[in-house]
């Protein structure tokens, strides 16, 4: 029988109600805490925490910095007990500076690829520039483990009104992902490029336009956004958080393999990171109301990561958590979240590690 606070959490993920007794609701605990080191919070703090936290292959955190005048990330700080901090600040490249980095993902040789596009106007509030209104250049630009720009490339992109979100590696060139957006529905785009960086086709999706989110809002802007993550055998994934809308395998020259429908249908999620075939994600649940205080509503947080089966197309596992946070990190057994907390010393985030509970064994009857 499921827990009684599993079952609620699961309740409000109303998509999943359907399929409940097919899947295993666990819950977690918190079996590690630290926070993040003033220094590291100095530089990112600024446009709080985001779903893009990513981990790589060490464990450490990857977590992007908002520039300071506006809504673009222009920078990279690499945080663990592995490796020394590291702190990429595109504004330090001519070609790169005022850009924003739209998507970027950690690589095994400890650097990152990162999708960068400069701005040539921004929208303003009160004199001041905040989302970018209108892009100029679009560049995929590897880091290395030290920071230092070991290629960077320029992407002629097609159509100035597609928002491109993502991009990746392939043996002879690029791949990027992107979309278009009327009020109602989104439509999905992947553009392959030569090493030269100019385009060589657009590829046809099937089922790529879908609506937009299970309510047509988001907690999180990667419900909408298109992301790619690299699976095993040098194959590619291209989805966006919204089991609606088909995920999309592709090989490393470029080809659509599969298409894959996510079951069950009409969930959002964001932070979704891959383990093998299975797919881990940070689910939509609304808060639960537990009381009334003078009349308002209180209400408390909760968070729910339902794994999918992608060799299945289905959810076989949800973990919960009567806590809320960002998810960061998924390696099978742990999952790492950061949550803001104030302290003695002012506001921090800290860094929580959870397992799965192990159930209580009953003591003997004496």
């Amino acid at each position: 029988m499921m827990p009684k606070i599993a079952v609620l959490i699961c309740l409000a993920l109303l998509p999943l109600v359907e399929s409940a007794s097919a899947q295993i609701v666990t819950p977690l605990e918190v079996v590690r805490e630290a926070n993040l080191p003033k220094d590291v919070y100095d530089i990112v703090a600024i446009g709080g925490l985001k779903a893009e936290i990513q981990c790589d292959a060490e464990q450490n955190l990857w977590i992007p910095g908002v520039r300071g005048y506006s809504s673009t990330i222009s920078s990279l700080v690499r945080f663990g007990s592995k490796n020394a901090t590291l702190h990429i600040d595109i504004d330090r490249n001519a070609k790169l500076k005022t850009g924003s980095i739209e998507y970027f993902s950690p690589l095994r040789d400890g650097g990152a690829l990162a999708l960068v596009r400069t701005v040539a106007e921004y929208n303003m509030i009160d004199g001041r520039p905040t989302r970018p209104k209108r892009y100029a250049d679009t560049f995929a630009v590897t880091f290395g483990a030290s920071g230092e720009i070991s290629d960077i490339s320029q992407l002629k992109i097609p159509l100035l009104e597609e928002e491109v979100t993502a991009v990746a590696r392939l043996k002879n060139g690029w791949l990027t992902a992107g979309y278009t957006y009327d009020p109602a529905t989104i439509e999905m785009h992947v553009h392959l490029f030569n090493e030269a960086g100019s385009r060589a086709r657009e590829v046809t999706l099937p089922d790529g336009k879908s609506k937009a989110s299970r309510t047509g809002s988001a907690e999180f802007a990667q419900v909408f956004r298109p992301t790619v993550l690299s699976a095993e055998h040098g194959q590619l994934l291209v989805f966006r958080g919204f089991t609606t809308q088909s995920l999309y395998t592709f090989s490393d020259a470029g080809d659509l393999l599969a298409t894959t429908k996510l079951n069950p249908d009409g969930v959002d999620f964001w932070s979704p990171r891959l383990n093998g075939n299975s797919l881990f994600v940070q689910g939509d649940v609304q808060p639960e109301q537990i009381g009334i205080a003078d009349g308002v509503p209180v209400h408390r947080l909760r968070s729910a990561f339902p794994i999918f089966d992608l060799t299945k197309g289905r959810i076989t596992e949800v973990l919960t958590w009567m806590d809320s946070g960002t998810a960061a990190c998924f390696d099978g057994s742990h999952v790492i979240v950061l949550q803001e907390v104030e302290t003695g010393e002012g506001a921090t985030w800290r860094i929580l590690t959870l397992q799965r509970a192990v159930p209580q064994t009953p003591r003997p009857a004496t």
